[in-house]
């Protein structure tokens, strides 16, 4: 069932009237409403100790070249980028408000979904390079929860971990596992 959305009489006023100011009506009516994000969220960046404090919503991954998470934020303002990296406009996303982030190698948000994480980056560092031999780096992140969520990390992985087990009975096991 769709939320039903509160909306007030519209005044009452004559259609013909030629001096009616629709702008004046629409502004009267609409009073006190509040700006709704829309479009494509506002992006964060890692960079030595930024930090953000926010709600994991979701992975996208409709383009495999371009991984990122929305994410809500909390409790406090987070600085994020709208617009090509080049160019882009400094935003202060408000809490409630979504922004993104792109998948860090050194940052699974995927195990946190639904909780509140506050994410720190470290510091980036050199490792191995590519297979064209070019060098790389990876961002490294410090992930803190609060105490609910942290029990609530911990009984989700071990309910992982008896699914699994359950599933490595001897007539299950691969073919390159040892049979017992």
């Amino acid at each position: 069932m769709a939320n039903k959305t509160e909306t007030k009489a519209a005044p009452s006023v004559n259609l013909d009237d030629p001096n009616l100011d629709f702008d004046k009506l629409l502004n009267d009516i609409t009073a006190g409403w509040e700006k709704e994000q829309i479009g494509f969220p506002p992006y964060w960046n890692p960079k030595e100790g930024n930090k953000f404090l926010g709600r994991v919503i979701l992975k996208d991954e409709r383009d495999p070249n371009f991984v990122r998470y929305v994410i809500e934020a909390t409790l406090a303002p987070i600085k994020c980028h709208q617009g090509p990296a080049d160019d882009a406009e400094e935003v202060i996303v408000k809490p409630g408000e979504y922004f993104t982030c792109s998948a860090y190698g050194a940052l699974p948000l995927e195990n946190f979904f639904g909780h509140q994480v506050l994410v720190t980056t470290e510091k980036k560092r050199r490792i191995l390079p590519g297979e064209d031999g070019q060098p790389r780096t990876l961002w490294t992140f410090n992930v803190k929860v609060d105490e609910p969520t942290k029990k609530a990390l911990a009984k989700q992985r071990e309910q992982d971990r008896l699914a699994i087990m359950a599933k490595r009975t001897v007539g299950n096991l691969q073919a390159s596992e040892p049979q017992l």
